[in-house]
C-alpha cells in the first residue's frame, strides 16, 4: 500500500513522559505516512529530580529521530508550563509556516488522521470562518458517518490550524469587560454554555503560575472572530493521558468515560459537507459527553457558581489577565 505524504507540519509537544513519548513516537510510525516537516519541542525541568525524566524523553526522541526526515527538535532549558510551552511552540513553528498540525505527547491517532487534516486545511485554507480542524468526535453512534460538521466547541485533542488564523490569538482581556460586551452570550446562545466558558475564563484571572489553559485563549479567540472548527463525524483521535499518576497535568476521575472512545475509519472520498453552516444540534450531541466529563457541570459547582457570578466579575472591573 502507498505511503501518505503529509504536506502540513506536523508539531509534537513534549515534557517529562517518557511511556507518552515513546507511545505517540511510534503512534506515528504505525500510521505508515511519511512526514514532510517534523517538529519535535520538549519543555524543560522543573527540578533536578525533573530533569532525569525529561532527559529521558529526550533520549527516546534521538532513538526513533531515525524514522523520520526533515525534523527539527527544540529543548528549552527552563520550564515553560503547559500553557506557555504549546503556544510558543505554535508561534514558532508558523513563524515560518503557513499551516501544523499539533499533538500534545500524550495524543494517538488513526491512520487518516493526518490526511483528513491536510485535506480539510487545503480546502477551507480561504474561508476566514474556519479556525481550527478537530480530530475528535463524540457523536452517538447512530449519528456517525463519513462526513463532517461544524462546531462552535473545537477540541484540541489533536488537531490543525492555519497561521491566518493563529495570528488573531488574543493575548489579553478582562473577564468584565467580556461580561459587559456579551460576545459570550450571543455567539453560544446557551446559558449553559456561556456560564460555562465564563468560568473558565474566571480561572485563568486566578491561575497559578504555569497553570494556566491554553485552550481557553484559542477558544476565546474564535468566538470573539465568530468562527467555527471542522469536526470529523468519526472519531480520529484519542486522549492518552487520562491516568491518576502525579506527571498528569489535569486529571479528573469523571474522565474514565473517555478511555471508552476509540480510533475510527473515515472514508475521506464520502465527505460532502462542505457548506459552511453551524449545526447546533450535532454540536449539542458532541458537548454531552464533554458536560459528562467536565467538573465545571456538577451541579453543586453550577450552584455555588451562579451564586458568585455577578459578585465575581464586578471584582474583576478594570482588571486584565495576559499571556
Amino acid at each position: 500500500m502507498q505511503r501518505y505524504q503529509v504536506k502540513s507540519p506536523v508539531l509534537l509537544i513534549f515534557y517529562n513522559r517518557v511511556d507518552k513519548a515513546k507511545n505517540i513516537l511510534q503512534n506515528l510510525l504505525d500510521t505508515k505516512n511519511n512526514f514532510s516537516k517534523l517538529f519535535i519541542r520538549v519543555d524543560g525541568p522543573k527540578n533536578e529530580d525533573d530533569s532525569i525524566k525529561v532527559n529521558e524523553v529526550i533520549k527516546i526522541i534521538n532513538l526513533y529521530k531515525k524514522n523520520f526526515d526533515n525534523i527539527n527538535i527544540s529543548i528549552e532549558k527552563k520550564n515553560l508550563g503547559l500553557q506557555q510551552n504549546i503556544i510558543r511552540s505554535i508561534d514558532n513553528v508558523l513563524e515560518k509556516e503557513e499551516t501544523v498540525i499539533i499533538l500534545e505527547d500524550d495524543q494517538l491517532v488513526s491512520k487518516q488522521f493526518f490526511e483528513f487534516c491536510d485535506l480539510m486545511l487545503f480546502r477551507f485554507r480561504n474561508n476566514e470562518k474556519i479556525f481550527q480542524i478537530s480530530g475528535s468526535c463524540y457523536l452517538p453512534n447512530e449519528y456517525k458517518k463519513d462526513d463532517i460538521f461544524f462546531s462552535k466547541i473545537p477540541d484540541c485533542v489533536g488537531w490543525a490550524t492555519w497561521k491566518n488564523s493563529w495570528i488573531k490569538l488574543k493575548r489579553s482581556f478582562s473577564l468584565y469587560e467580556i461580561y459587559k460586551e456579551k460576545k459570550i452570550k450571543n455567539y453560544y446562545n446557551s446559558l449553559s454554555n456561556t456560564h460555562w466558558f465564563y468560568e473558565y475564563l474566571y480561572r485563568e484571572h486566578y491561575a497559578q503560575e504555569k497553570k494556566g489553559l491554553w485552550s481557553t485563549w484559542w477558544q476565546l479567540t474564535i468566538i470573539y472572530e465568530n468562527g467555527l472548527s471542522i469536526n470529523p463525524m468519526k472519531n480520529l483521535v484519542i486522549h492518552d493521558g487520562l491516568e491518576d499518576r502525579v506527571d498528569t497535568e489535569h486529571y479528573e476521575k469523571s474522565n474514565e468515560i473517555k478511555k471508552k472512545i476509540q480510533c475510527e475509519n473515515i472514508n475521506l472520498d464520502k465527505i460532502r459537507n462542505l457548506k459552511v453552516d453551524y449545526n447546533k444540534t450535532l454540536d449539542n450531541l458532541n458537548f454531552k459527553l464533554i458536560k459528562k466529563t467536565d467538573p465545571v457541570f456538577k451541579l453543586k459547582n453550577r450552584i455555588n457558581w451562579f451564586l458568585k457570578f455577578l459578585i465575581r466579575i464586578y471584582s474583576l472591573k478594570n482588571k486584565f489577565v495576559n499571556l
